[in-house]
């Protein structure tokens, strides 16, 4: 499937995923992004896995761009889930914090989710290497 052919699909993924995100505890959809693991090593990947995943990443951020909703990491993280998971290609969802600002309260903490495979951030990259990882999650992953 082309990359243009996958933004009507992320479109209506990043629909739902903010629609469970916004009604749903996270136990009730985390399993879209795989099981939990200790491993933090991405998974290797063959050369058309790898087309495959840049081409889904390319499509969930371009569709997250122009949603009337806010489509930021977290739903960004469970469509393009879905997606590569629809397409054969193994994956690792990072969770990570880190401080916020100290002169904002509202913000003690920031968030961030991001999807690797292989050497490639799909979603939610570059990565801050000040986020401290909190959980990760797999699909396709031996071991």
């Amino acid at each position: 499937m082309g990359e243009l052919a996958l933004v009507p699909v992320a479109l209506l993924l990043l629909g739902a995923a903010r629609f469970a995100i916004l009604i749903f505890p996270f136990r009730w959809y985390a399993w879209t992004l795989g099981a939990s693991i200790d491993n933090q090593t991405a998974p290797g990947i063959s050369p058309a896995q790898r087309v495959r995943a840049r081409s889904i990443g390319r499509s969930v951020r371009a569709s997250a761009s122009v949603t009337p909703w806010q489509s930021v990491c977290l739903p960004q993280a469970l469509a393009a889930s879905v997606l590569l998971r629809a397409g054969g290609v193994p994956f690792i969802s990072t969770f990570g914090l880190k401080p916020g600002d100290k002169d904002v309260a509202q913000e003690p903490m920031l968030a961030h989710a991001w999807i690797t495979t292989g050497d490639l951030v799909v979603t939610g990259g570059p990565v801050d290497p000040g986020y401290r990882v909190v959980a990760t999650f797999g699909s396709g992953i031996a071991g």
